[in-house]
């Protein structure tokens, strides 16, 4: 977790949301939130990192918000939801699914 907050405190949005997912996953909610709070008054919070913390969380709806959000900002690409394993818990969301039929992804 050091290794992480000396990241996140070198700046950047994307050390910041490691640094949150890192605590949601060792049960730290409270701090991953407080985290998430800042990150969320950023002037642009990148919302593919957004959905991953939200995922850490457990709060599948808003993941699904921020990746579709960063779909229709076009930032990043749809291929970053086939390669990266953070995104494989939401397989089985219907709301996940369609999304990715829509994209061509996955039938």
């Amino acid at each position: 977790m050091n290794e992480f907050g000396k990241a996140a405190a070198a700046g950047g949005v994307v050390p910041a949301v490691n640094l949150a997912y890192a605590h949601a996953l060792a049960g730290d909610r409270s701090k991953a939130e407080a985290l998430l709070r800042e990150m969320l008054d950023a002037p642009r919070p990148l919302p593919f990192a957004l959905a991953r913390l939200y995922l850490g969380l457990g709060d599948h709806e808003r993941a699904i918000d921020s990746i579709e959000r960063a779909l229709a900002e076009g930032g990043g690409g749809p291929w970053f939801l086939a390669v990266n394993p953070a995104f494989d818990r939401l397989q089985s969301h219907r709301r996940y699914q369609a999304m990715m039929r829509r994209l061509g992804i996955r039938p």
